[in-house]
């Protein structure tokens, strides 16, 4: 017996099989890969990278468990606000002060330009100060470059604010004095030396957007976060872009009722009479 569900952790609408190991499994997956055209394996890296570029967080990786509420994890849209209000939620407490006061660390999107794994620490620009740690990266061949999903603190979780990420490097024990080794390992993370610092942005989530219907709940909560996008490139038809919002253009521009400032403009009796003044007093 195996089970379909139009579920997924790749961002697109697709769907996944569960069952147990056996031959119903084998022959389904046989089944499907001999349809070359339509089906292609692909490894779990592959899924990984969707999964990154679609902002989905990975639990155990981005997701600590007992350690992280929706609400820091930018989760609050799974939050059912009628539950919390009848207090029927496990830490709604936490949850509602989290939500009035907001959480200590969000999860946000970074573009990297080198680079980085999980556990590197992120350093604000230009004071260098700790202020996050990365979750999870991988390689987003759609936008070319490396990204990661990352917790930084409230203030600096706004889009296209630029940030420093340390990446630590193995130490050279073999050409090393113990005591220089046990100095630089307990620096940890943050130390000065024996390190690589890769410019990174904060971009919103999800790096691509998705291809699947959203809930509404979701999609209400990430409406503020999209962008305007209208089509820059007027049909032949159309003098203008074809925008869906599009104001009604007139033929002929309205009169001005006031003339701009650089405009000559003949002067008024009164400012006559107070130029002949001002030329008798001369």
């Amino acid at each position: 017996r195996a089970t379909l569900l139009c579920a997924g952790t790749t961002g697109e609408d697709g769907f996944e099989i569960l069952g147990a190991p056996g031959q119903l499994i084998e022959e389904l997956a046989g089944a499907l890969l001999a349809q070359e055209d339509l089906v292609r394996p692909a490894g779990i890296y592959c899924l990984d990278m969707l999964r990154m570029e679609a902002g989905l967080p990975r639990v155990g990786t981005d997701i600590a468990a007992g350690k992280m509420t929706p609400v820091r994890a930018s989760l609050a849209w799974t939050l059912d606000q009628s539950k919390m209000r009848s207090h029927l939620m496990f830490g709604w407490q936490k949850l509602f002060f989290q939500l009035a006061k907001g959480p200590q660390k969000r999860r946000v999107g970074l573009l990297l330009d080198g680079p980085a794994h999980t556990g590197c620490i992120i350093l604000s620009n230009p004071h260098r100060q700790p202020i996050g740690e990365i979750g999870s990266t991988a390689w987003s061949p759609e936008l070319k470059c490396r990204v990661a999903q990352a917790y930084i603190r409230p203030e600096y979780a706004k889009a296209n604010k630029h940030v420093i990420v340390t990446v630590p490097y193995n130490l050279p024990m073999h050409k090393m004095r113990r005591k220089a080794i046990k100095h630089w390992l307990r620096s940890g993370m943050l130390r000065s030396a024996y390190r690589r610092l890769v410019a990174a942005c904060v971009v919103p989530l999800p790096f691509v957007p998705h291809r699947y219907p959203e809930p509404a709940r979701q999609r209400r909560a990430s409406a503020r976060l999209r962008t305007f996008t209208g089509d820059l490139q007027a049909p032949p038809s159309s003098p203008v872009p074809n925008f869906p919002y599009r104001v009604q253009q007139d033929s002929e521009p309205p009169p001005r009722s006031r003339p701009r400032l650089h405009e000559a403009t003949e002067p008024s009796v009164a400012e006559q009479e107070l130029a002949s003044d001002l030329s008798s007093l001369r």
